[in-house]
């Protein structure tokens, strides 16, 4: 029963998504897709930061233990 729920309020959601979208201005839709790219680039640069946050951890441990 809750996953019957589920899905009819994503396909709710998904179908006021596609009606605002397809009411918007060509200018607004223009607009939406940069801050989409925009983000999605950002998440990019996060993802690499935290790859870079594990190496450096990974680096510290293993000194640490041949300190020890």
């Amino acid at each position: 029963m809750k996953k019957t729920a589920g899905v009819a309020i994503a396909a709710v959601v998904g179908t006021a998504a596609v009606m605002a979208y397809s009411s918007m201005k060509p200018r607004t839709k223009n607009e939406l897709k940069k801050d989409f790219r925009k983000t999605f680039n950002h998440m990019d640069d996060v993802k690499e930061e935290l790859g870079n946050v594990r190496a450096d951890m990974t680096q510290m441990a293993r000194t640490l233990k041949n300190e020890m």
